[in-house]
């Protein structure tokens, strides 16, 4: 028997004797859920799928979707705290006795970067202000 054949009978006895691990495939498919947050037993479509493992199978987050988005809520508020919260809130320069100074300002030429510069305001916020009308203020004894 040449070396080659022993051994490939050798390894073959080793497959034989060493059992078998159980695939992951063979997991129960998850109906439900508990959230790591608040501890209740959801629905697994309550959660967000983050990934999928190699086999197909979806891993899911740890978070319901609501404590996920009050904790995105809380993170955002955290990072940006300057900003003004929903979409088409009031805006600082709705009030007139605000806008009114940036008006008379920008009325006699001065450019918005000057005036933002004077007045401490950022270019980009007051600049936008500017191209939506906030300074169109229109004088009530013209009317």
């Amino acid at each position: 028997m040449s070396l080659v054949q022993r051994l490939t009978e050798e390894f073959e006895q080793e497959c034989n004797t060493v059992p078998m691990v159980e695939s992951k495939s063979d997991r129960p498919v998850l109906t439900h859920k508990t959230c790591t947050e608040c501890a209740v037993k959801k629905p697994i479509s309550s959660f967000r799928p983050l990934t999928m493992n190699l086999k197909g199978q979806l891993n899911y987050a740890g978070k319901c979707r609501k404590c996920l988005a009050v904790y995105d809520a809380k993170r955002y508020i955290r990072k940006h705290p300057n900003a003004s919260g929903k979409r088409g809130a009031k805006s600082q320069f709705d009030d007139v006795s605000v806008a009114r100074p940036i008006a008379d300002m920008l009325s006699t030429g001065s450019s918005v970067r000057a005036v933002a510069l004077a007045l401490g305001y950022s270019y980009t916020t007051l600049y936008s202000a500017y191209r939506s009308g906030k300074f169109n203020i229109v004088d009530s004894d013209s009317e």
